[in-house]
């Protein structure tokens, strides 16, 4: 076990089904080697045993097959459990390959004072004190929802209660500073679970930027933006667009949809499949409002028609439909963020 954690270069807090879906197997391509810290309870520890340091994941095709990936991971655990917290906040010592960590947390979980945000900042303590980040900065990979999440989790993170009353406290948030990159990122996949089996992701194929991390600095290898399904954005405004496109045409889309095919006793999002109205009613939208999102975010049509023709494939997934009423919760929220912006440009 000792000669293996040597090896290990990534280590994840949060056990989420995107992350296992797409995050570590991106890393697990780069030949990097993971281990996993579910945040609360034991529920995937339990699924991994006697599996032999694998997880699957379905990737549910748009003719119904099912293809079942194995994604290795060096280990797992809990930081649930007072063993397993202090198995994962020793592993800095013990792993001097260590490059990157990523968060699976919910979008509730990155708040000031936040149960994960301290355990980073506890984390990130270990390996100031460890020496980690000299040979490459440590890069924090988000995979949750929110728009500009490493600077979020950043500012959290420098001003939570553990990094201000640390050991050298003050030597600590420099070392932040200097030689940890919050990468902000965009996550854009639909994942539930295995019917039956909740530890196993079902997911949909993976979408052409189903992560997009910015990397202003250069601090990433080339080689992972050439992972399917992950693009890294090393200019400015780059992601900025990304996240821009993704809520006016993928989700702003999804959010007009879901009321119409609601008033027309559609529950299910892949009712739109051939229907005589709905499909023509997105395509109006989007060439009547969404469209001219061109002129004011100063990019040609053609970057912006394959993010609309892949959206309207992905929802038009015969095996893969949401529940309308899962898409419409938090209706005032959406509206103002998806389509408001597309009225006003």
């Amino acid at each position: 076990p000792g000669a293996a954690m040597r090896d290990v270069s990534a280590v994840c807090i949060g056990t989420g089904r995107f992350l296992r879906t797409v995050l570590v197997p991106a890393l697990e391509a780069l030949g990097e080697s993971v281990v996993l810290a579910q945040t609360r309870g034991t529920s995937f520890g339990q699924y991994m045993k006697g599996r032999e340091g694998t997880y699957e994941v379905d990737t549910v095709h748009q003719d119904g097959k099912v293809v079942t990936a194995e994604v290795r991971v060096a280990a797992c655990g809990s930081l649930g459990m007072p063993r397993g917290r202090e198995a994962f906040m020793g592993l800095p010592a013990d792993v001097p390959r260590l490059r990157y960590i990523g968060l699976g947390l919910t979008e509730a979980g990155v708040v000031h004072n936040g149960q994960s945000v301290l355990d980073l900042a506890e984390f990130l303590h270990a390996c100031f004190v460890a020496g980690l980040g000299q040979a490459h900065p440590l890069s924090v990979l988000n995979t949750d929802n929110l728009p500009y999440n490493g600077d979020l989790v950043r500012r959290f993170t420098l001003a939570c209660d553990f990094a201000r009353d640390a050991p050298r406290a003050d030597e600590f948030q420099r070392w932040v500073q200097a030689r940890v990159v919050f990468h902000n990122t965009m996550v854009d996949g639909i994942t539930s679970h295995r019917d039956g089996q909740p530890d196993v992701p079902r997911a949909e194929p993976l979408p052409a930027k189903a992560l997009a991390i910015e990397d202003l600095g250069g601090i990433l290898p080339g080689k992972l933006g050439e992972v399917r399904g992950v693009v890294v954005r090393g200019a400015p405004r780059q992601l900025d667009i990304d996240l821009a496109l993704k809520l006016r045409v993928a989700n702003g889309l999804h959010t007009a949809m879901v009321y119409a095919m609601a008033l027309g006793r559609i529950f299910q999002t892949d009712g739109c499949i051939g229907h005589a109205h709905i499909l023509p009613y997105l395509e109006n939208l989007y060439e009547r409002d969404v469209a001219h999102c061109c002129a004011e975010l100063s990019i040609p049509r053609e970057q912006v028609t394959p993010v609309f023709e892949e959206w309207m494939a992905r929802l038009q997934h015969p095996h893969f439909g949401l529940a309308c009423l899962f898409v419409c919760q938090n209706a005032s929220q959406k509206l103002g963020i998806r389509l408001l912006p597309s009225v006003r440009a």
